[in-house]
């Protein structure tokens, strides 16, 4: 009995001490998800300010890249008034040389005939009346040498003015790329700061850029890429753009040349990346004999690329004659193609608002650059901009 006892109390004891050890590895393991709970919160709040700062910078980099087609669009305007200004001067001086050669001309042969006495005068190899006929011609001419001079001086006040005009444009001109390069270099650190943060969340991001680089070795041409990028489509819901749908596509079936000449172009809501000038539009025959699938637009040095449209980065990089090629699916699945940048600070997966700044164009001081922007329904081509406003912005010439 006695032993029973003693074996209860040690089992007892044991159970005690197996129950503090339950106890503390519960309190351990409670203290563990406490910590674990708390960090998923200060993760989660790091996310949303993350998220915060990054809607922040998009509406920032839109307003910026507003101000810079402004002060773009007015450098252009400068350069082409200072351009005809320029022009006239030249033209005026060129003018004002002749006729002040003719003055001079004039004036001199005045000046020698007053000189000369009238024995010499009689003495020239002519007859009197020749010679009374050249001194009357030339006392006649003096009125109108006169009102020649008065002229030659309201036009030298002209030139005055002008050089003056000439001297403020440039004066604006330095003011407003002065302007234009502080606003480019802000949206820059603003780009840089959108990257910085971005790298936080990049791994699955880092998973879709590799397995686009992927698809662009494989794919043959631009429709190869997009049915690819198709069937990896992420099911994730687009936000609703500015698109009008149609419940159809009249022009499907049409083959890609003959797609040319219809141009479906009146379903675009959406603006143009670059306020620049269209120096080829959609359909326009190529130096290969092909014809264009989107336009070409000469912008100025160094200036952001935006968004035509809000939309879904579904490609950003490299691709066989194109250079630097960002695709945008649309909500309304279709694609918008831009390349011809030097840089692009958007990245796969990345959802853009129409007018935020996706890359930069390159530095150029010999010729200017030229946007490549290209839209495609079902994987083809139409007319990305409608006919008013591609008359409106086409360069003549």
């Amino acid at each position: 009995m006695v032993g029973f006892m003693a074996v209860s109390a040690a089992l007892t004891d044991l159970n005690k001490v197996k129950a503090g050890e339950l106890k503390s590895r519960l309190r351990s393991v409670e203290e563990d998800l406490s910590k674990n709970l708390a960090n998923r919160h200060q993760l989660r709040r790091a996310a949303e300010l993350t998220a915060t700062e990054l809607e922040q910078i998009q509406t920032k980099g839109i307003h910026l890249a507003k101000s810079l087609t402004v002060l773009s669009a007015r450098a252009d305007g400068l350069e082409a008034r200072l351009k005809q200004l320029r022009e006239e001067e030249a033209e005026k001086s060129a003018a004002m040389a002749k006729r002040k050669s003719q003055f001079v001309a004039t004036t001199g042969a005045l000046q020698r005939m007053a000189r000369a006495p009238i024995s010499t005068l009689v003495a020239l190899p002519q007859s009197h009346n020749n010679t009374i006929r050249s001194a009357l011609l030339l006392r006649a001419v003096i009125p109108k040498l006169q009102r020649e001079a008065t002229d030659l001086a309201e036009e030298l006040k002209i030139l005055a003015a002008l050089q003056a005009e000439i001297a403020e444009e440039k004066k604006s001109l330095a003011q407003t790329l002065i302007r234009l390069d502080r606003k480019k270099r802000a949206l820059s650190a603003l780009s840089a700061k959108k990257i910085t943060l971005l790298e936080k969340t990049q791994t699955a991001k880092q998973r879709a850029a590799k397995r686009a680089a992927l698809l662009s070795t494989r794919a043959g041409n631009i429709r190869d890429l997009l049915q690819e990028l198709s069937k990896q489509r992420s099911k994730s819901v687009l936000l609703k753009g500015n698109f009008r749908r149609q419940r159809s596509d009249s022009t499907a079936n049409v083959p890609d040349d003959r797609r040319l000449e219809i141009a479906p172009s009146t379903w675009w809501r959406g603006s143009s990346p670059d306020p620049g000038n269209i120096i080829v539009s959609f359909g326009d025959k190529m130096p290969n004999g092909t014809f264009s699938k989107g336009i070409y637009i000469k912008t100025r040095s160094s200036v952001p690329v935006v968004a035509p449209v809000k939309g879904r980065v579904v490609f950003a990089g490299v691709f066989r004659g194109y250079g630097n090629l960002i695709i945008i699916e649309l909500p309304n699945k279709d694609h918008a193609l831009l390349a011809g940048m030097a840089r692009v600070t958007t990245g796969i997966g990345d959802e853009v608002l129409a007018g935020e700044p996706l890359g930069e164009m390159a530095p150029s001081f010999d010729k200017p650059p030229k946007l490549y922007f290209e839209l495609r329904r079902q994987g083809r081509p139409i007319n990305p901009l409608p006919p008013s406003a591609e008359h409106r912005n086409k360069v003549r010439g």
